[in-house]
Formats: C-alpha cells, structure tokens, sequence
C-alpha cells in the first residue's frame, strides 16, 4: 500500500472515531416536519439567498456600479479616502510644511487633516443637510453664500423633463432663509404692509390668518414702491396663535435674505419705543426644505410619512385629525384635487425605521377600508379646511431641540437591527426610544413657480403639475432626502430647477427678474464669466461683438430700453452701500391689463398706472416712492414668453426688435405652411431704435417642443407694438424679430405677457 492510500485509511478511521465520540452528545430529533410551514417560514432568507447569488454572479461580469440605477449611482473620485484632489491636496501641504514644499511622494494626509481642511471650506459657504450626499453625485457651485448643487454629473436635461411630468423631482430647497416674527398680530401685519405689494392680498388677509393656507406677496424696500421690487416671499401664520401672540414664518431667497431681515429689524426696532415689539429670529439652521414636483409626489410621501398616531394610540388625540386627512388623500387622484397652497401638520415616525421604502405602483388603486373617508367625502373636506389639520408641533423650538438631542444614532438602528429575527424587516416603532418628528406639508399646483400672479392674458392654461414642499426638522434633514431617493423621486439642483420654470413658461426669481438686486448681481457675475471664456479664446476663433455691432453682450443692458427721465433722482435706490437704478416692474392683471388696454392713449394709460397703484399704497398705508409724474412708460417693465415661430432656439441675452416690415407680416400671415419659412433675408433690419426688450433665459422648450424665451420688455415697447398691430390691421399679433447675438440674422417669435 502506498504512502498516499495509507493517509487516506488513516483519515477515514480518524473521522469515524470521531463521529462514534460524540454520537452520544447528539440529541435526538422527534416529531414530523411540515415541509410547506418550514419553507413558508424561510421564504424571506431564501429569496435573500438567491437574490445574492444574482448579485454576486452578476459582479463578476460588470463593473459594481452598474448594479444601481443610474440616479442612485455616486461619483468616486478615488479608492484612497484619505486624498484630496491634486490641487488641495497641494495646496495644504504647503501649509503643513510652514512654507516649505513637501516632495509629492510625502504628500499622504491623514483624516485629521482632511477634515480641517473640511472644516475651513465650510466656514466660507454654509453647507445644507444633505451636501455630503450632494458632493458624492453633482457639481457643486458657490451661489449666495452657500455651497449648492447645479446639476448631477450625467446628461440629465430629458431625465429631468421626465421626473417632473411623470415620475416626481426632488429638490432641496433649505437655502430659502425663514424668519419668524413674534408679536401682536395687528402688529406684525402693520410692518409687512409697508413692504409688500398692494395689488396682492395682504398678510392680515383671514384667508391666511387662519393658519390652512401658505401666500405669497413681493417686498419692496422701503418707501420704494412701486420702482424698488426686493424679491418674491411666501408667508405662513402659525393656527393655534392668538392676536396678542402670534406666530409668523417668512420664506425668502437667500439672494435677498440680508437685504429684506435687515429691513424687517429697523421697522421692528421702532415699535419697541410705542410698547409693542416684535421679535425677528433667524430659522435657517433649524428647518430644512425639500420641494417634489410630479404625479407621484403624493404617493412617495404617502409611503415616507408614517404618523404616530398608527403605531402610538396614546399620543395627543388632537393629531388624529390630521392622520386622517392624510390618509384620506389616498382616495384622491393627485393633489391638485386640493385647494392651492392647503398646509397639513404631521407628527410621523422615523424613516430610518422602515427605510428603504417603495412608494405603491402607479395603476394600484387605493383600499377604501384603510380609511373612513370616500373619494365624495374627502373632496367636501378639501372645500372647508379644518384648521385642526394644519397643526404642527414643529412651530415649538423646545420640541425642535428635543428632537435633535434625542435623535437615535445609526449605530444603535443598526444594533436593533442585528437582534431583528427575520433579516430585512422594517424596525417596530418604540415610543420610549424613537424620534417623534414633527413636519409640515404643503400642497403646490404647478410648477416651482411665483403662484401670486398666475397671469395668462394671451393664453389659456389649464394643465396642473402635482407639487409638495416638506418642511422638517434639520437635523432629520439628510434621513428623510434618503428616504425619499430610494423610494424613487429623482434629484435635481438649481439648474434642473430652472430648467422647469422655463419648459412650463414661468420666470424663475433671480434669473428672470429684472429691475432687482439679485438680478443685477447673478448678471454680473455670470457676464464675467462669459467674458473671461471669450478673452480666452484666440481672436481669430471668437466673435467679434463690436464689428456685429453689439453693446455689452455678455450683460443684459436693461438701462437701454428702461429710459428713466432726467429728473427721476427718485428711481435711485442704496442696496447695501451700492446705488443702483431700476425701473417699475409691472405685475399682476391689474397693472397688466391697464398697460394692454388699447382704448387710450400713451398719456391715459401712464394716468391709470399712476392712480391705480398710488390708491392701492395710500390704502395699504405705504409711501408712495415716486412722484407721480415720473412714472412714465419709458421706465416700465414687463415679463414676457417668447415662441419661436419656424423652428430655432432663443439664446439668453438675445434682443427683441420690433417687426416694422409690413409687406414681411402680410405675406408670412398669408403663408399656410408657416414651418416652410427657414429664411428671414428678405425682412428689413430693425434699428436700435426698435430694441423693447432682451431674452433672460432661452432654449428649447420640452413641453412645448419648440424654441422659447422667457424675458422682459420695456413697457413703452408693448405698447407700440399693441399700437402697431391695430393701427396696421394685422392678422398676427405681436410678432416680433429676436437676434442671438451670434450673427445678423434674425428669427421670427411670437410676444404672449406673463
């Protein structure tokens, strides 16, 4: 017998040795087994199984970030976790060294100093709850003193039109700063009625005094209405408040938050001198703001927002309301059912609990005995909104506080986890331990839009684009932006967020709101850098601007058509030490249709502007900022919507002519197949004299699939051009030649006014 036969023979006895050993110490196993109970009740860990077997069958075939989808996918820069990029990573190594450079192979830093490193970035910009998750997947820019996403790092332009129209965008919006007045109601109306537009309904209004409904109004500085427009706001009182103690949440861009607090802070400061003060607190590190657009937003909260109430009977019964409201939604097709602007307070769970969650399909339909409430009930409650509904534990700092000490850390879930005895269920709720996380919600129509004046004088629209903003404490900020990613809203920044005003034609603050401080500063430094990118090019590859006749083309030069008069020092104004000079930007129908009315002349219309907003300031009890007679025409603004008539795409900072050519008008009217004109050769060029207005945000629509621009005119320009249409009997109205700067040709679209 060989070497390797006597091994084996060896082992073979060496193993029934063994097994005759410890044969005592087996127990004996008794009874039958039901093979269907046993496999029933380990049916979730063998679906585990193969689900991993797939996986890791599937790893050895791609690459791991193949496997997610690609919104969920993070940018990796790098398997050193402990490296900065080469440019940081050198230029703190300088620091490290006292000035002394430190050869590239020594250049390792350690987590301590990555996160001082960290930590100084985070002293220039504030960062939101959610930047780390932000920093992982999009491009980060510096904008209004914070650190923001503009946009994820893949094409994502046809993602985003999808998201909106028929999944859900998400967006974080805890950049919009919120100020909370404390005081006498009557009080705080006072101060706020000296700023904000008299056209529009007033804070004091009872529609929003009641605490069911959110508004929106503009803040004009002080003593400068109608010429200094500040910024769009949206307001929210607190329900349970009373008139001596009342409680009221300001929303502001943060843009223009410094600018509108510190003005609040002077008209507060002399109250304090007749006995009646009003406190101003800053909000902006206590809430966070996340805001979905679609048609699914409805059905990822309803799968995120789980009230306490389900699993905790014992807590406050003035909540229940509330749970069943908002159940009760379920029965309805999509918010919009809702009146515009309905807030909904909520006490909910922890989404950690039960992450990660999946929203229902959207062709399931909802089970009527999960709630008492029919789909004819529940729209009869929409029309008579419960104020009980809209109360929230949120409006508490001590409770916001609480929330935050006793927020249970990831590693303790995790343990909890571990003890769970089926892997991968949702932890159970325990009221001695978990966070009850006080929210409130708030029901939009439409898009990320001004709602304050939906104005549509030359076209009907009656699409709604399902809309919620989720307001919530900020330190559960970054588990509830989790939550709602995996349930499946996808993610977008500022640029995706522009990108939905302008398909759906609506201006977008600051980007199309000229005559602002905010405008005028995003111009500047957008210009600067559209023209160090031109300086940079050799200047046979560039275009030159001055040959084309072109002034200023990297700015938006509104001062060409805003022509103030000689003697209206008053249109000047001092935003923080700076002295701008801006026109009256016209909004709303009031203004709008006074502008549009043909029925009288230049002089009668710039009468009826002059009267109809000085007796709306004079019954608002604000200060008239300008003389009458200096409100002319000449110095007026107006927000429009370009569409390209024959194909062609509308570039930002493109001009907007007047179309004199009437032989041109007659024969393109005449002309059945419009889209045949490809050729504008034959219009007679406009003169400088014909320039109304510029395109502040221009492309291709999605929505409308054609090319759009959404701008401002002057309105002197829309009146000619009113003027010009009657008098000459045009079939076409309002066609205008808009020239891209990019050459001399023109293209044709037609004006509508926003």
């Amino acid at each position: 017998m060989g070497k390797k036969n006597q091994d084996r023979a060896t082992a073979t006895n060496a193993k029934g040795a063994s097994l005759q050993s410890h044969g005592k110490a087996l127990p004996k196993v008794g009874g039958k087994i039901d093979a269907d109970t046993f496999v029933a009740a380990r049916m979730q860990e063998i679906n585990s199984m193969q689900s991993a077997i797939k996986e890791t069958s599937a790893a050895l075939k791609l690459p791991s970030f193949t496997s997610q989808p690609r919104f969920l996918r993070r940018r990796a820069a790098s398997h050193l976790l402990h490296h900065l990029r080469a440019r940081d990573r050198a230029r703190l190594s300088v620091k490290l060294a006292n000035g002394r450079v430190i050869p590239a192979s020594y250049r390792k830093i350690k987590s301590k100093m990555l996160m001082d490193e960290l930590v100084s970035r985070k002293n220039k910009v504030k960062w939101l709850s959610t930047h780390k998750w932000h920093i992982k997947r999009m491009k980060m820019q510096n904008w209004w003193g914070y650190r923001l996403a503009a946009h994820p790092m893949y094409k994502s332009r046809r993602i985003i039109y999808r998201s909106f129209t028929k999944i859900a965008l998400l967006h974080d919006a805890s950049y919009q700063g919120c100020l909370q007045l404390d005081g006498a109601r009557d009080r705080i109306i006072e101060i706020l009625n000296k700023f904000t537009d008299p056209l529009l309904p007033s804070v004091g209004s009872v529609r929003f005094t009641k605490g069911t409904r959110v508004g929106h109004s503009y803040v004009y500085a002080s003593g400068g209405y109608p010429a200094h427009l500040i910024a769009p706001i949206t307001f929210l009182w607190r329900p349970s408040s009373t008139p001596d103690n009342s409680i009221l949440w300001l929303w502001i861009h943060p843009s223009s938050f410094d600018i509108v607090q510190r003005q609040l802070i002077e008209e507060a400061s002399s109250t304090k001198v007749l006995g009646q003060q009003v406190e101003i607190h800053d909000l902006r590190n206590d809430l966070a703001r996340f805001e979905l657009t679609g048609p699914r937003s409805l059905s990822l909260l309803q799968a995120i927002l789980d009230p306490v109430e389900e699993s905790d009977p014992d807590h406050l019964t003035n909540s229940t309301i509330n749970c069943q409201m908002w159940r009760g939604l379920q029965q309805l097709r999509s918010g919009c059912c809702i009146p515009n602007g309905t807030v909904i307070g909520l006490t909910v769970q922890d989404p950690r609990l039960r992450f990660p969650q999946k929203a229902r399909p959207a062709t399931a339909h909802s089970d009527l005995t999960t709630t008492d409430f029919s789909s004819q009930n529940m729209l009869s409650k929409t029309r008579h909104w419960p104020a009980e509904a809209s109360e929230s534990e949120i409006w508490d700092k001590s409770i916001r506080n609480h929330c935050q000490s006793t927020k249970t850390t990831e590693s303790r879930l995790l343990k909890r986890r571990e003890q769970m005895p089926m892997p991968g269920s949702t932890l159970p709720f325990i009221p001695s331990e978990d966070s009850r996380i006080p929210i409130l919600l708030i029901q939009r129509n439409g898009p990320l839009a001004d709602q304050s004046t939906p104005t549509r004088l030359s076209e009907a629209r009656t699409e709604q684009i399902d809309g919620w903003t989720l307001i919530v404490p900020w330190a559960f900020g970054s588990s509830f932006w989790r939550s709602l990613v995996y349930a499946g809203a996808r993610t977008g920044g500022l640029d995706a967020i522009h990108n939905v005003h302008f398909d759906c034609g609506y201006s977008c603050f600051p980007y199309d709101y000229p005559t602002t401080p905010a405008f005028e500063n995003y111009q500047e430094i957008t210009g600067a850098a559209a023209q160090a990118k031109w300086e940079r090019r050799p200047p046979s590859k560039r275009l030159n601007y001055t040959k084309l006749g072109f002034v200023s083309p990297h700015h938006i030069p509104f001062a060409h058509v805003l022509q103030a008069t000689p003697t209206s020092s008053s249109m000047e104004y001092t935003y923080d030490q700076q002295t701008t000079t801006g026109g009256v930007l016209l909004q709303g129908n009031t203004l709008v249709s006074l502008l549009l009315d043909g029925s009288g002349g230049k002089t009668s219309i710039e009468t009826a502007l002059r009267t109809t907003m000085a007796d709306a300031a004079t019954a608002r009890g604000m200060t008239f900022g300008a003389a009458p007679q200096h409100l002319l025409l000449e110095s007026m603004a107006v927000k429009i919507k370009l569409s390209s008539e024959h194909g062609g795409t509308l570039k930002s900072r493109a001009r907007i002519y007047l179309l004199q050519d009437d032989r041109f008008a007659q024969e393109y009217a005449a002309c059945r197949n419009k889209r045949q004109v490809k050729s504008l050769d034959t219009v007679k060029p406009p003169t400088d004299a014909d320039l109304i207005g510029f395109v502040t945000t221009g492309g291709y629509s999605l929505v409308t699939g054609q090319g759009q621009g959404i701008g401002a005119c002057s309105a002197l320009g829309l009146h000619l051009l009113e003027e010009m249409d009657t008098r000459r009997k045009r079939s076409l109205k309002r066609l205008v030649l808009v020239n891209n700067m990019i050459s001399r040709d023109y293209t044709l679209a037609t004006l509508s006014v926003l």
